[in-house]
């Protein structure tokens, strides 16, 4: 997630990011989602999603709804084609 608005700033250094592999069924994926999350709030699972986690449920939900914003913010900036 690229800092280019007010709304990914939140996020600055607090993302983790994990290449999905697939359906997760196996322990081995499981372990290694939980050793790119460590102390971070928010996961990007490239080409699948968002995972976002707090100490109670509002937290979670509020990360997840700005984190979503952020990145629909990236998008629409990006897709202008501008420097």
């Amino acid at each position: 997630l690229l800092c280019l608005d007010q709304m990914s700033l939140l996020f600055d250094k607090q993302i983790a990011y994990h290449d999905l592999e697939g359906i997760i069924v196996g322990q081995d994926e499981k372990e290694r989602i939980a050793q790119n999350l460590q102390d971070k709030s928010c996961m990007i699972l490239r080409n699948h999603g968002l995972v976002a986690t707090g100490s109670s449920i509002a937290e979670a939900f509020w990360s997840y709804y700005y984190l979503e914003f952020a990145c629909k913010v990236q998008i629409y900036i990006l897709s202008t084609g501008q420097p």
